[in-house]
């Protein structure tokens, strides 16, 4: 709230400061008023419109306050303006927006490039995975599932969804055998 208050006094006194914009935009998205923020974060791109983090944070603000439209829109000009390997968050998501509209193959195209960028990271795999499993593509599910073990071999989810593909493909046995490793593996204030 404080920083608040030093970023609006700012933006008072230089409206046409960029910094002064986002700062303020990045702490209205601290306490939840995601509505303020965005229009602060567009007056920064009024200024400064090829700003790709602060594209990316606009982003991030929209998927917040729940519009995935403009959000997908947003990351979208985040990474085209963005120099280099775009932030791998940018791409999870989008993914994640294109699967919950039912979008599945969007949604694979971004965890793929996600993976391609990023290869150790574990949640591309896993959402790459989870989204294959929906598809049906238990092959290339249980694949996804089974790098993201690799890269961290602790990781129940990614154990649970090789159980799902055993369970789909009919393997009971191995389908119980990774789900009871993937239960003792999660934290006890999750077993209930």
């Amino acid at each position: 709230e404080e920083a608040l208050k030093i970023y609006q006094r700012l933006a008072t006194d230089r409206p046409d400061s960029v910094p002064a914009q986002v700062g303020m935009a990045s702490s209205l998205v601290k306490l939840k008023d995601y509505p303020t923020a965005i229009i602060a974060f567009h007056r920064a791109l009024k200024f400064s419109p090829n700003l790709s983090r602060v594209q990316g944070a606009l982003a991030d603000t929209y998927n917040k306050n729940k519009q995935p439209d403009e959000a997908t829109k947003w990351y979208q000009k985040a990474i085209k303006s963005f120099y280099g390997k775009a932030p791998l968050p940018w791409y999870i998501n989008l993914g994640i927006i294109e699967a919950k509209q039912g979008n599945l193959d969007q949604a694979r195209h971004y965890y793929t490039v996600a993976a391609q960028l990023y290869p150790k990271s574990v949640p591309a795999y896993q959402n790459l995975g989870t989204v294959l499993l929906r598809q049906n593509r238990l092959d290339e599910a249980d694949a996804c599932f089974y790098t993201a073990l690799e890269l961290n071999p602790q990781f129940d989810p990614a154990l649970f969804g090789r159980g799902e593909v055993a369970k789909r493909k009919g393997n009971l046995i191995k389908a119980q055998r990774l789900y009871a490793v993937s239960y003792t593996q999660m934290p006890m204030r999750t077993k209930r």
